[in-house]
């Protein structure tokens, strides 16, 4: 538990800071190493930025957004393996179960296919589109 009486380790180091810059202005050998950081850092010349930071900058950006589109690519051709996969191991048990249901004369397979490709473009596509016409 901290005591509220009890100053922080930032406020504690401020102190010795400050001390050490007293220190520095009345001598005192007691504060040698705060007198160092302190010369050192008053001497020290500030670095400068480089004048291309915003090109690096704006690269780096620009390569971050085209891992994302093909990370999508990716999650959605992963998503349509497993679409077609799932239609090659249940297929024959949904066509089995919906042979009650009047398909037409194309077949089941194109049908099952066709959902399976919705299906993956609404996992992928669908949170951006609501996105949308929330505004």
């Amino acid at each position: 538990m901290n005591d509220s009486n009890q100053p922080s380790s930032r406020q504690r180091e401020a102190a010795a800071q400050s001390m050490a810059l007293q220190a520095t202005r009345a001598r005192d050998p007691s504060a040698r190493d705060y007198q160092r950081i302190y010369a050192a850092v008053a001497v020290a010349p500030m670095p400068t930025l480089p004048a291309d930071l915003a090109t690096r900058i704006l690269t780096q950006v620009e390569n971050l957004a085209e891992s994302a589109r093909t990370e999508r690519m990716l999650t959605l051709s992963l998503v349509l393996v497993m679409a077609i996969g799932c239609l090659i191991f249940a297929g024959p048990s949904l066509v089995e179960e919906l042979a009650v249901v009047q398909l037409p004369k194309l077949g089941s397979w194109p049908m099952l296919a066709a959902a399976g490709v919705l299906s993956a473009l609404a996992i992928d596509c669908g949170p951006q589109w609501w996105k949308g016409r929330e505004r």
